[in-house]
């Protein structure tokens, strides 16, 4: 069993018994649906005394031993191109603040979009190896709260900015244009979050 305190578990889309987790002080991965599981520590120094601290595993779609591993906390951005058993240090996009989620082009594996706690949006063409400011042409000034891509429909995507209810926009062109959706019947509290549900083609599920 996993006693050094869970950080995140995330579930291979492509093969439900595949597992990665992540625990205050290292990373382990399954091949069993959780029965056994290997250490995968490989390229990564050692955890600061605090340990990982907002973890994400990201899936490349295209590549079936292709992931990365993002601590928001301080380690920055891993890629591993063999399902954990190696990981190389990538650039981060902006040195200054905590990057919180990364998210992968389905048209175009190569193609990241970076998110930081202060709004700024990045994109990067070449897996991470270089970073852009980018906000993708949506309206105003203000930053990019979440991303979210329809993975049955890579032309469709959504994006909340920073400001409130009103701030959910949606485009059917891939990003060229878009326009705000109503949010209608909701609390009055912030979303921070997006993820639609690839069953249901259009369902976006809000995560505050």
């Amino acid at each position: 069993s996993l006693v050094e305190g869970m950080g995140v578990l995330t579930i291979d889309p492509r093969n439900p018994n595949t597992l990665f987790v992540s625990t205050w002080n290292s990373i382990y991965k399954s091949g069993d649906g959780g029965e056994t599981w290997r250490e995968m520590m490989a390229g990564i120094p050692d955890p600061a005394p605090s340990g990982f601290w907002e973890q994400r595993f990201i899936f490349d779609p295209s590549q079936p031993d292709t992931l990365f591993f993002l601590d928001s906390g301080g380690h920055g951005l891993y890629l591993s191109v063999n399902g954990g058993q190696q990981w190389t240090n990538l650039l981060l996009p902006d040195s200054y603040s905590r990057v919180r989620w990364l998210i992968i082009e389905p048209q175009d594996t190569h193609i990241l979009y970076a998110a930081t706690d202060a709004g700024q949006l990045y994109k990067s063409s070449n897996g991470g190896q270089n970073w852009q400011a980018d906000n993708l042409g949506l309206p105003g000034d203000g930053g990019v709260q979440s991303l979210a891509i329809n993975p049955n429909n890579p032309h469709e995507r959504y994006a909340i900015l920073q400001g409130g209810m009103d701030s959910l926009y949606k485009s059917e062109d891939g990003g060229q244009t878009w326009n705000q959706v109503q949010t209608t019947g909701f609390a009055a509290a912030p979303i921070h979050h997006l993820a639609i549900d690839p069953q249901t083609p259009g369902l976006i599920a809000y995560c505050r």
